[in-house]
């Protein structure tokens, strides 16, 4: 896959999961994003960071696997272990 349609599909999946947090109660300031950041055992921001692919590595990828896990997220382009 060229690096442009990389990045396009990148985008798009950060997009379709912010999407899914907030119809499914865990928008910004919502009650259930605080449940759910303080379950994974971030800061606001780093969770922020976490969600719109500013972090990278493997504390990156087993938390966002964690995120996954909690609120029940399989959707397309992520690897859910």
């Amino acid at each position: 896959m060229p690096m442009v349609e990389a990045k396009k599909a990148m985008n798009e999946a950060i997009e379709a999961f912010g999407s899914y947090l907030r119809l499914n109660g865990y928008g910004r300031s919502s009650e259930g994003r605080k449940r759910l950041v303080k379950e994974i055992g971030v800061s606001e921001q780093t969770f922020s960071n976490l969600i719109n692919g500013n972090t990278h590595g493997r504390a990156a990828f087993d938390r966002l696997n964690k995120v996954f896990n909690y609120v029940g997220y399989s959707g397309d382009n992520w690897i859910v272990y």
